[in-house]
């Protein structure tokens, strides 16, 4: 005969404001964390569960003590606004393919912030690497936002990074990107009306893009 099991004990008072004020204070740091590094106020509330008046408060708090909280856009995009052409599907896929680089197969069914925001640190430093077009687009970069908008498309399967046959270079592709392109790396990347400047990238510097 089985004993019958005993009721379990409630968690006293002062344990259960010990464990919400230590979850409360990583929230409030991942919150700062996130501001400064430019992410929207509707992504800092999905991914910490803090209020917006909450993440407002500490913004103002970020700005009184002199630190920078770039803001450069309010809205949560996705791919089918981020996603138009050549040059946006280019910025896309070297931003996402270093992220799933950095963030490993998990990156597949979760969003990794602490990878997502040293990609964006990547692209951003590789952007500066990269020939000049006289193309407005090719010099419109993407945020952190629009990079955690694609990363959750990629967790809830409707974009992946995939594999040119082509070429063979990684690219990233979305269910409902406003462009039928497919490998954006197969053809001509940063045209210039000087033909000269137009740069073709050879097979063995598509292959990968590593941190």
């Amino acid at each position: 005969m089985n004993s019958p099991v005993p009721p379990r004990k409630p968690i006293p008072q002062q344990q259960r404001t010990s464990i919400s004020s230590k979850d409360e204070i990583e929230a409030v740091l991942r919150t700062r964390s996130m501001l400064i590094s430019g992410y929207v106020t509707q992504i800092i509330q999905i991914e910490t569960g803090l209020t917006q008046k909450r993440v407002r408060s500490i913004s103002h708090d970020l700005q009184r003590e002199g630190l920078f909280v770039e803001r450069r856009s309010r809205t949560l995009r996705s791919s089918k606004t981020i996603i138009q052409g050549q040059a946006s599907k280019v910025h896309a896929s070297i931003l996402m393919v270093l992220y799933q680089n950095l963030g490993g197969s998990p990156t597949i069914n979760t969003i990794n912030t602490t990878a997502l925001t040293k990609s964006y640190s990547l692209y951003l430093a590789i952007l500066q690497e990269l020939p000049e077009s006289d193309q407005k687009s090719w010099g419109e970069k993407l945020s952190i936002s629009d990079a955690w908008a694609l990363a959750r498309e990629i967790r809830t399967k409707d974009a992946a990074v995939l594999n040119c046959k082509s070429c063979k270079a990684e690219y990233f592709e979305a269910v409902h990107e406003s462009t039928n392109l497919d490998c954006p790396f197969c053809r001509p990347l940063f045209p210039s009306s000087m033909l000269s400047n137009q740069v073709e990238l050879p097979v063995s510097n598509r292959v990968e893009l590593t941190a």
